[in-house]
């Protein structure tokens, strides 16, 4: 064995190997408490297709009906290319929906036809395999 690689194996018996008085937890640590909660329920809006950087906050604030009006009609009509990849960055993004609006069935499917309409069909297909309950809900039925 070289001299280096004993010289690493030394360092890492020592720094792995536990010396008596740290192997018995002291009463403080015997009897501190951990607090548990729920995991809050996850949102129509926070399947995403690919990770793109932004942030999951990024409808909060904005009006649901607000973006209803927009991805029903988002790609119905020719977008410049640099617009249509901030759309599909957007729209890919797993994040919270609009505020009140994560279990609204009609502008999630709304965002994944938006998805659709843009010419991104495998996001569409991806945030469609990752969101629960699609058979059961018409908009995003119609998506699928």
């Amino acid at each position: 064995m070289s001299a280096t690689r004993g010289a690493l194996l030394a360092i890492v018996i020592s720094a792995t190997a536990v010396s008596p008085s740290l192997a018995q937890a002291s009463p403080d640590v015997a009897a501190a408490s951990v607090d548990a909660k729920p995991l809050a329920s996850l949102d129509l809006f926070s399947a995403g297709a690919r990770t793109t950087g932004l942030p999951t906050g990024l409808w909060k604030g904005a009006s649901a009906d607000l973006a209803h009006r927009v991805l029903a009609g988002l790609g119905a009509q020719p977008v410049e290319p640099g617009l249509a990849q901030l759309a599909r960055d957007i729209l890919e993004t797993a994040a919270s929906a609009p505020d009140s609006a994560g279990a609204d069935a009609d502008l999630a499917g709304d965002r994944v036809l938006s998805l659709i309409r843009l010419g991104d069909l495998d996001a569409a297909r991806a945030i469609l395999a990752r969101t629960p309950g699609v058979a059961g809900r018409p908009r995003l039925s119609q998506a699928a």
